[in-house]
């Protein structure tokens, strides 16, 4: 809730807290992800929010540990390596995420983001128009 209402640094601090509990009974029956990807998935996001990148990075990469699957993460994970001027991390994350099932075309958009942080506008714009044809349902392009 302090999240909806624009109160990101309380939002982290509450996230944190969870995160840092003991195992307790009081919250296991609840959800599993509760205490682990799902806050850490927040936490991310406030803090790329926050442009707290390297916070973000670390809790992005965290996620994608426990969850290797979950879409959003590499997404994120790619937002902030670009936003942090990491483009060579940036390319390297897009290898991975080309050998992955069904995130070939947030590779693609992660490859434009570089591109076009690197100034290579026409290689970006043509790698995205690439990513288009290939999935012209994406909703994410």
């Amino acid at each position: 809730m302090l999240r909806d209402f624009g109160n990101l640094p309380d939002a982290a601090r509450a996230f944190e807290d969870l995160l840092a509990l003991q195992n307790g009974r009081h919250l296991s029956s609840i959800d599993r992800g509760l205490k682990g990807y799902r806050a850490r998935h927040t936490l991310a996001s406030i803090y790329a929010d926050l442009d707290d990148l390297p916070k973000a990075e670390s809790f992005w990469k965290q996620v994608l540990q426990e969850v290797p699957s979950c879409r959003s993460a590499w997404r994120g994970l790619g937002d902030v390596l670009v936003r942090q001027g990491k483009t060579d991390e940036a390319l390297r994350l897009v290898e991975e995420m080309e050998q992955r099932k069904g995130l070939a075309s947030d590779a693609r958009i992660l490859r434009a983001d570089a591109l076009a942080r690197l100034g290579e506008t026409s290689l970006a714009r043509s790698e995205l128009n690439t990513a288009i044809q290939a999935s012209p349902d994406d909703v994410n392009l």
